[in-house]
């Protein structure tokens, strides 16, 4: 069971665990102890790695559907609420990411290298092994790398000053 994942939102008195997230459970703290808001099917699984898996594919999810909201919202916790909105999950899971926009700037540069590494495998392979031909695979493959960012690139410069507090 994962214990030590829990999303507050003081103003409005909720508070959200990851594992009552992967359920559907929300609980509104009060005086008179938890009550319930909104429940689903509790999860079957005891195993606490089948939680983390869920949990991971929850963050996934959420980083996945806040990359269309940089655009509006840049690499901010805002960003990462209307992902989770659009995700189905409640605005207060921004929560699961401690580190704000910077986890989403993470998650964009990962994804992008693993999909450029996918496009290059699948290219066709040119057995010639000339420096030329060299040169021209390395810039084929930058410039598809900074294709990826073109969707970004007005927020780009604020991402550089957010590495630097990592």
């Amino acid at each position: 069971m994962i214990r030590n994942c829990t999303v507050f939102c003081s103003s409005k008195g909720y508070r959200l665990s990851v594992r009552g997230l992967v359920s559907g459970q929300i609980r509104k703290q009060s005086q008179n102890g938890d009550q319930f808001l909104n429940t689903d099917e509790k999860s079957s699984s005891s195993d606490p790695q089948d939680d983390q898996f869920k949990v991971d594919d929850v963050r996934r999810k959420i980083l996945k559907n806040s990359l269309p909201f940089v655009k509006d919202h840049g690499w901010t916790t805002q960003t990462l609420i209307a992902g989770a909105q659009s995700a189905g999950y409640a605005g207060v899971a921004h929560g699961m990411f401690p580190k704000g926009g910077v986890e989403l700037v993470h998650y964009f540069i990962s994804s992008s290298n693993r999909r450029l590494v996918d496009e290059l495998r699948t290219k066709p392979q040119n057995k010639e092994r000339t420096k030329r031909r060299q040169i021209q695979n390395v810039q084929a493959a930058t410039e598809m790398r900074l294709k990826m960012l073109i969707p970004f690139i007005d927020h780009w410069t604020k991402v550089r000053c957010s590495l630097r507090s990592l």
